[in-house]
């Protein structure tokens, strides 16, 4: 993914994939979903909003409420339907599904003990993982 072709496009549903991704969104303009509107878990609002902005590729939170879930797998499923890479943002440690037929092109996980317990659990169908320190925390960091 790089800044020469269209937007990267966020997926979120709950509050913290929201927090996680939001410096990802004015980092690189990118474009997030906005909120849990129900309309976001509709596949077809997706494949509808991939159309219109021709995005690079999708960034996914890991949401663990049902319907945060919704909305992250229809997104993912629109994005794979578009020949999109996907990468997925890990905000709490085991959040992160394997979605079959949606193949996740990197992980990225808080820790080294995240990435092995992470390994260990998805076994064969986990996807490349990097350890990565959670972007939503900079802030804090900045006024210690």
């Amino acid at each position: 993914m790089n800044g020469d072709q269209g937007p990267i496009i966020l997926a979120a549903g709950d509050s913290g994939p929201r927090q996680t991704l939001r410096p990802l969104q004015d980092a690189f303009k990118a474009i997030i979903n906005d909120g849990q509107d129900i309309s976001w878990a509709s596949e077809r609002h997706w494949r509808a909003h991939i159309a219109t902005h021709r995005p690079q590729g999708l960034i996914c939170g890991t949401s663990d409420s049902p319907e945060g879930k919704a909305i992250e797998f229809s997104a993912r499923r629109a994005a794979t339907a578009a020949g999109l890479p996907i990468a997925a943002i890990e905000d709490f440690a085991g959040n992160y599904r394997d979605l079959p037929g949606c193949p996740t092109s990197l992980l990225l996980l808080e820790s080294k003990t995240a990435v092995d317990r992470t390994r260990k659990t998805l076994g064969a169908s986990c996807p490349p993982v990097l350890a990565l320190s959670p972007a939503r925390y900079d802030a804090l960091r900045k006024q210690s």
